[in-house]
This record gives C-alpha cells, sequence and structure tokens, in this order.
C-alpha cells in the first residue's frame, strides 16, 4: 500500500492515461521510501493485475524479491551471499529481450530495476542502448538510493523524479485506518522518520 507521494503518482496516473509518458524514469531517494511500491502500484494500475508476484506477462522486475529470475545456481550463490551483489549484464539481456517483445495483455509493457545502482558498468552500458532507441509502449523504472552510481549518460536519458520522507500525520492517518492503537501508532511514526516502505 502506497502511502503518501500523492503529487507523484497523480503526475504518472495522467501521463499513463494521456498516453504521454517518458520511456524511462529514475525513482531516486532515500530507502524505504516507498519509490518501488509506488512503481508497483502503478504497474498494478497500468496492467489492471497485481504484479507483486511477477506473473504478469507486460510486467519486468529486476531486484531483490524476483527470485524467480534467477538460476538454481545463482539462487545458491546469493544465499551463500551475505551482501548484496551487483547486477550482471546477463540479467539486463534477458530484462531487454522481454522488453522486446510486443505487450500481449496491456498497452503498455513496464519494467522494474529495483537497486539499479546494482548494475556494473556492463549492464549500465548495455541498458543504454535501450534508452538511447527506445520502442513502442515500453516503459522502465530504475529505482535507486544511490542514483550517483549510476552512469551520467544513463542518468540523463531518465526523467528524475525525487522522493522525499512522508509527512508523520499522512503515516499516522494510515496507521489509523488499519485500526493501530494509538500509543502504538505514535511508537511507530517516530521511529519510521517518514519512511514507511
Amino acid at each position: 500500500m502506497l502511502i503518501g507521494h500523492e503529487k507523484i503518482w497523480s503526475f504518472l496516473e495522467q501521463a499513463f492515461e494521456q498516453k504521454k509518458i517518458p520511456h524511462a524514469f529514475l525513482f531516486a531517494g532515500g530507502n524505504k521510501l516507498g519509490k518501488r511500491t509506488l512503481a508497483f502500484e502503478l504497474a498494478k494500475k497500468v496492467l489492471k493485475e497485481d504484479v507483486s508476484h511477477f506473473q504478469h506477462p507486460d510486467f519486468i522486475f529486476l531486484g531483490p524479491g524476483a527470485e524467480d529470475s534467477f538460476s538454481e545456481e545463482e539462487k545458491e550463490k546469493k544465499k551463500k551471499k551475505s551482501l548484496k551483489s551487483e547486477i550482471p549484464i546477463s540479467k539486463i539481456r534477458e530484462l531487454i529481450w522481454k522488453f522486446s517483445l510486443t505487450p500481449s495483455l496491456s498497452p503498455f509493457k513496464i519494467a522494474v530495476i529495483d537497486e539499479a545502482h546494482l548494475m556494473n558498468l556492463e549492464a549500465q552500458n548495455c541498458l543504454l542502448k535501450t534508452l538511447e532507441e527506445p520502442k513502442g509502449n515500453s516503459v522502465l523504472f530504475l529505482v535507486s538510493e544511490y542514483p550517483e552510481l549510476l552512469l551520467t549518460t544513463l542518468r540523463s536519458r531518465c526523467s528524475l523524479i525525487k522522493f522525499y520522507p512522508v509527512e508523520k500525520e499522512k503515516i499516522k492517518r494510515y496507521l489509523r485506518e488499519k485500526k493501530i492503537e494509538e500509543k502504538m501508532s505514535q511508537a511507530i511514526v517516530e521511529l519510521s522518520q517518514g519512511r514507511p516502505g
């Protein structure tokens, strides 16, 4: 569930409705602000189906939690590593191939790369070529808390949308709607520091 960021949501929703949307966005901002949540909620609205299980043919997700997109060997490697690993060029090539296919159930094809700053240099250069020659109704969302780690040329091809901490009152209102006890709600609001993600 998305908390806050109403202006961003309204802008993107309108852009999709009018079919006047850039081919690539960079969602930048601190950790747990709701960047990925907003991308998922928008994809759900546009594709008219829940995309959180990565089953929709017109939705592609690359990032933490997309275990289905990894081979068994890669899953084992990920289990053994405690640190987050980089996103290799092979994953970007696979994403680009899927992205090049004509949408099957929707007017749009949507891809989300979470923690995009984990792409290695090869992967970023590979993605850059796709952004230089966008095709059809395809929209890419790069999500990152460290956008400065992305190539300047890659960033320049994306429409930048900055995310900021959510107002405490909005988080409190959400918790109230969920019937969270007032004392507990207040503690959660203070601990969240405007990061509801």
